[in-house]
């Protein structure tokens, strides 16, 4: 009787767990597409206000912001950013602290050895000053 009720459990979680997922991926991606919406929709009136205000470049940059918000699916864009970033390492920095090129060429080569010491040792283990 036992092993009867257990398998019907078993049964109707294998069931339910894939429905449930279902719906909890379905009002995720809804919320995420409204939230997506209203922040364009917000970026516009944005633009609109700037626009009429005499400032279409302020205006032409939050277009452009709007058309570059996220795709529908966060995760696929997971991969260009690793890109971006792994990339060019110093373009974490904000422009004003990036590094220009000349102090760039100065910086040490850490990627070879150190060169051996010159000194000679005696046999003391102290240097000798020849």
């Amino acid at each position: 009787m036992f092993k009867g009720t257990q398998w019907f459990i078993e049964r109707l979680v294998e069931r339910l767990i894939p429905i449930i997922a279902t719906s909890f991926s379905s009002t995720v991606e809804t919320l995420h597409a409204l939230g997506q919406a209203e922040q364009q929709s917000q970026l516009e009136e944005a633009a609109r206000r700037y626009e009429a205000d005499g400032k279409p470049e302020i205006a032409a940059v939050l277009r452009r912001r709007a058309v570059d918000l996220p795709s529908d699916n966060p995760a696929s864009q997971a991969v260009d950013i690793y890109q971006n970033i792994a990339g060019d390492a110093h373009r974490l920095l904000p422009p004003a602290q990036e590094p220009a090129d000349a102090e760039l060429a100065q910086l040490p080569d850490f990627t070879s050895k150190p060169p051996k010491s010159r000194r000679k040792k005696t046999t003391s283990g102290q240097p000798s000053d020849a």
